[in-house]
This record gives structure tokens, C-alpha cells and sequence, in this order.
């Protein structure tokens, strides 16, 4: 289980500056904004590898190219990455080139690809993509790296400030971020999380993504725990254990649609308790929950203790 990487502020502001730019140049579209148009804006090419079949995985890298070029010299180095860091997309800038598994489901297509769009309009990126060992990026510089081209695909897809006075106008919750999935031609998780970003700024939220809580247990229960900026500032990250544990006493067994709401209680790290309005739903490959602060408490009605 990752816990989501909060983006530094200054950092995001310099993101949010380059990617208003983009939609700036494009005239400020409505939603769903079109990826075609912004690769043709920025001169970016898109291929397709599939990394199902070996055979196949190397007939298709070395078909790549660009202007009628081949656009690799040694396409075994790519497709010895591919395996090694078992990757879904990746980018290419020396030759402006952005690749995605086409094996993976149609819908997951759209955020790889913005996100590797966010990486092409991150230059301090660039060097660290080359796959030059002298520069090659630290775990942890690389998960601050995704969590910043992430940052860019959220501006690029939710049309910047757009969605968030969108999110002003709504509360957060399950029900809205469905709205608004429809209305941005995005994902539900994908509008969840962003959501939790922009109606998080000032209000604790947490959301978890991860499996059906009946059928998970232990710290790979979530693929990812996502806090709000509010959030970070007054809480630790509770434990998958103890979060799953509120979850199921609320939960009922389904597999697909709404599982369920109830309060939960928090402790911040001063030790006072705090109310949230927890729900969960399946779209049947994911489940998502979504914690939002009501207020602070005197009694529990169950806590969920902070990883240790």
C-alpha cells in the first residue's frame, strides 16, 4: 500500500503555471478536454506496446517510428525496462514519443497517457528518463516525480481551476465525484482523487482505493491511502489494518455499487478525536471509500490508530 505524495505547494504552482499555458493555447476548452489536441499542441507522438506476449512486445517496439524514422537505436534496452519495472506507459523525450500498454483496459488509457504528458512538460524530468545511470532517480526522488506528473494530468484533465470551482460549488462525496467523472470524460477514481486534492485544501479528507473489504485483509487491503493537504497537516495516516477494520463495520458484502456509509472517529496527533462521514463503493475493479471531517468529538464511536 502507497500512501499518496503530497506535491509541495511551490512545486505545484510552477505545475499548475506551465499546464495553464497549454489550456491557454488551446483556448480554454470545455470538458472533456481532448488529448489529441494537446499532443498536437505540444508535437508529441503516441504508440502502443502490449507487454502480454514477449514476441509481441518487441515486434511492436521496434516498429516504433517517428517522421518515418526509426525512433530507437536499441528498442531490447526499452523492452528490457518494460519487464524489469513492469511499466503500463512510458515517455520518451528525446523523441517526443509517448508509449502505453494496449493490453491493460481502454478506459486506464486516458490518465497514463496525461500523466506522461505532465512528465514532457516537466523538463528537470527529462534528464531523469534518459535512463542515464549517473541520473538515474532515488526510490523515493522517483515516487515524488510521479506524484508531480500525476499533479500535471489532474491540471491538464480537470481543466485547471475549472474543476476546482466546481468542487467549491458541491460537498465531497461519492454521489458528486460520479457527477463529475461524467462531466470531465475522466475516471471515478481518477475524479475522486482530484477531489480529494481540491475540496481537501482546507477540509481533512481521506480516500483509500484498494479491494472489497470482505475479501482483503492486512497492509495490502488499499493500493492507495490519499490524504487531503488539510488532512496531512492534523493527522498520521491510520493503519490498513485499523482503517479496514471501521470500514467493515459499516460495509455489507456486495461486489458492485454502493457498499455502505457510517461515522468513523480519528485521532489527530494531539490526541483529540474527530468525526468523519465515511462511504464506500465498487465499480467491481475498484473500491473506494471516502472520509470527509465533520467535526471534532468527546466520545469515540471507533478510532483508527496511526501506523506505528
Amino acid at each position: 500500500m502507497k500512501s499518496a505524495i503530497i506535491v509541495r505547494e511551490r512545486v505545484c504552482q510552477d505545475i499548475e503555471l506551465r499546464t495553464d499555458k497549454v489550456l491557454r493555447e488551446l483556448g480554454y476548452p470545455e470538458p472533456p478536454l481532448s488529448l489529441d489536441d494537446v499532443r498536437a499542441l505540444l508535437d508529441l507522438d503516441r504508440g502502443y506496446f502490449s507487454s502480454s506476449e514477449d514476441g509481441l512486445l518487441q515486434s511492436t517496439i521496434s516498429r516504433l517510428k517517428r517522421g518515418g524514422r526509426q525512433i530507437l537505436r536499441r528498442p531490447t534496452l526499452l523492452i528490457d525496462a518494460i519487464a524489469k519495472f513492469d511499466l503500463r506507459a512510458l515517455y520518451l523525450p528525446d523523441r517526443k514519443h509517448i508509449l502505453i500498454d494496449d493490453s491493460l483496459p481502454e478506459p486506464k488509457h486516458r490518465w497514463l497517457e496525461a500523466h506522461e504528458i505532465g512528465h514532457d512538460l516537466l523538463p528537470w524530468h527529462h534528464e531523469m528518463l534518459m535512463g542515464d545511470d549517473e541520473v538515474t532517480p532515488t526510490a523515493s526522488t522517483h515516487d515524488k516525480m510521479e506524484a508531480q506528473a500525476n499533479y500535471a494530468a489532474g491540471s491538464l484533465l480537470f481543466l485547471g481551476n475549472r474543476f476546482r470551482e466546481d468542487c467549491k460549488q458541491l460537498q465531497p462525496s461519492i454521489a458528486n465525484a460520479k457527477l463529475l467523472a461524467k462531466r470531465y470524460g475522466n475516471s471515478f477514481t481518477t475524479t475522486l482523487w482530484r477531489m480529494v486534492e481540491y475540496c481537501g485544501e482546507k477540509k481533512p479528507i481521506l480516500a483509500a482505493i484498494g479491494r472489497l473489504p470482505f475479501l482483503s485483509s492486512g497492509p495490502d487491503a488499499f493500493r492507495h491511502l490519499i490524504p487531503s493537504a488539510a488532512f496531512n497537516n492534523l493527522f498520521e495516516i491510520p493503519s490498513a489494518e485499523g482503517l479496514l477494520c471501521g470500514i467493515r463495520t459499516y460495509c455489507h458484502r456486495g461486489n458492485r455499487g454502493p457498499l455502505g456509509d457510517g461515522e468513523l472517529v480519528i485521532t489527530d496527533r494531539n490526541g483529540n478525536r474527530h468525526l468523519f462521514d465515511f462511504e464506500t463503493f465498487s465499480n467491481t475493479y475498484d473500491t473506494l471509500t471516502l472520509g470527509v471531517h465533520r467535526c471534532s468529538v468527546a466520545t469515540t464511536v471507533a478510532v483508527l490508530q496511526p501506523n506505528a
